[in-house]
This record gives C-alpha cells, sequence and structure tokens, in this order.
C-alpha cells in the first residue's frame, strides 16, 4: 500500500495512525507524521520508529498518501504547504470538518480528494465513517480509504457530498446526546439512592 504521510497529530489524527497500527495495516515505522506540538503518543511513535516532523516543509516532494488531520481554521496554510509537496498521483484523504472538497481542489489542485467524516467512537475503533470523493480517484484509492476507514470501525461511501454533512448532524454529533442522556441516568440514579458503582 501507498506510504502514508499523517498531518496533525491530535486526537482524530493520533486515532487513525493507531487504528491502522492496531489492525496491521502499517507498522509504526511506516508512518511520516507532521505535527508541531510534542505529545505523549508522538513520543511513543518515535520509539517505534516513525518519521516525526514539525514543519509540512520538511516534507520530501511526491507524496502518495496524505492523511490531513488539523483544525478547520488551519486549513488553508497547511493545504498550501502541502500543494508544493504533491503531484497529481497524490490521494489526499481528510478528515476536517466542514472543509468541502472544491476547497481541497482549489488549494492543491490536480489530486486524488477524499473527504471523510468520522466520529468520536472511531478512537475506540468503534467509529462510523462516511465519505465520498472527487473524480479523480481512482478505484485503487477509494479501495485504500475504504480499508483505512474501516479499521476504526464501520465506513461506507456516498456519491452526494451533501451526505457528509447530514452524517455530521447525525454520527458526528449524536452520540453527545447519548452520552448526556447516559450521564442524566446515572445521576437520576444517585438521586434514587444507588451507589456510584450501581448507578455506573
Amino acid at each position: 500500500m501507498k506510504k502514508p504521510v499523517v498531518v496533525g497529530c491530535g486526537n482524530m489524527g493520533s486515532a487513525v495512525i493507531e487504528a491502522m497500527i492496531q489492525q496491521g495495516l502499517y507498522r509504526a515505522e511506516a508512518f511520516t507524521i507532521v505535527e508541531k506540538y510534542e505529545n505523549s503518543y508522538l513520543r511513543k511513535l518515535a520509539d517505534q520508529k516513525a518519521v516525526i516532523l514539525d514543519e509540512i516543509e520538511h516534507l520530501e516532494g511526491g507524496l502518495e498518501f496524505v492523511i490531513v488531520a488539523v483544525k478547520p481554521q488551519d486549513s488553508a496554510s497547511v493545504l498550501e504547504q502541502l500543494a508544493l509537496k504533491t503531484n497529481p498521483g497524490t490521494l489526499l484523504l481528510s478528515i476536517m470538518a466542514g472543509i468541502s472538497i472544491a476547497e481541497m481542489e482549489t488549494l492543491v489542485p490536480g489530486v486524488q480528494v477524499i473527504r471523510c467524516m468520522p466520529n468520536t467512537p472511531c478512537s475506540l475503533q468503534q467509529g462510523m465513517s462516511v465519505y465520498c470523493g472527487n473524480p479523480a480517484v481512482t478505484s485503487e484509492s477509494f479501495e485504500l480509504a475504504q480499508t483505512v476507514l474501516d479499521a476504526m470501525g464501520r465506513a461506507f461511501q456516498v456519491k452526494d457530498e451533501i451526505m457528509i454533512d447530514s452524517a455530521t448532524a447525525i454520527s458526528g454529533s449524536g452520540p453527545a446526546y447519548v452520552f448526556y442522556l447516559a450521564e442524566a441516568l446515572k445521576e437520576g440514579a444517585s438521586k434514587l439512592g444507588f451507589s456510584d458503582e450501581q448507578a455506573d
């Protein structure tokens, strides 16, 4: 499979890396990770021989497969820098919330773009991801994206990008309401006299 570069190693970036390692898709040393802020997970990956960089400019050109997991407000500068490191065969897999395929195509023209929306349970490899791509995406790249996203739980492809925004409302925000309900039930049980252990 194509060698992965991950830009952004916060909650979602680390979740997708860990899922790929745990599912045996890649070993840690296969990854090149760009993250400006040090954290314990990065140190663990460095110990396992992953390449850790603090700036995109330090990447070599001709990237094959880039997973972008940065905050939406950082997307423009990140994508503009990546445009200097990609070629028409590059697969760009975005897990940035709210950044459209058209926006990415403008900033990184001529590449294969797949946009996906994973949800929080992906960090436990129990998530649900919805994704779609631009016309440049090959069947091989769609298969790679499916494999990577399935490592975090389950994933399915949609034809219309608007469905990703719909999925954000349901599977992205929905679990928060379930957690809120669970917390309310626990609080109610405590008020009725059950111990913390029993309420859990």
